[in-house]
């Protein structure tokens, strides 16, 4: 959480905790973990899934429902994240009719590491 903190304050946006997306939850509930992505997805509306390494198969897991091939060799990297770093999904309904995609994938990557 202390990862974004500073966005939630600056932006004065609402922080939701779930226990899905902790070590834990992820760990004794895979399924519930790939609902909640899911629903978040659904939604269509702008999140923020805030993690750590363990539970990012799982959350990739659920990812790849929206991704093509070349992006799921994309999303195949976010296991191996570094602290600080984070990536940025694109996902959009690319017409009325078709499924929801990610259409684009963005790594950033702390500048300042000490």
């Amino acid at each position: 959480m202390d990862t974004v903190t500073p966005f939630v304050v600056k932006y004065r946006v609402k922080m939701i905790e779930r226990s899905q997306l902790s070590e834990l939850g992820a760990k004794n509930g895979p399924q519930r973990t790939k609902k909640l992505v899911h629903k978040l997805i659904g939604r269509g509306h702008s999140f923020v899934i805030c993690s750590h390494r363990p539970t990012f198969p799982t959350i990739v897991d659920a990812l790849n429902t929206y991704a093509d091939k070349a992006t799921r060799k994309q999303l195949a990297e976010i296991t191996s994240l570094k602290p600080g770093d984070f990536y940025v999904l694109h996902i959009a309904e690319i017409s009325a009719k078709s499924k929801t995609r990610i259409v684009s994938v963005d790594l950033v990557e702390q500048l300042n590491r000490d």
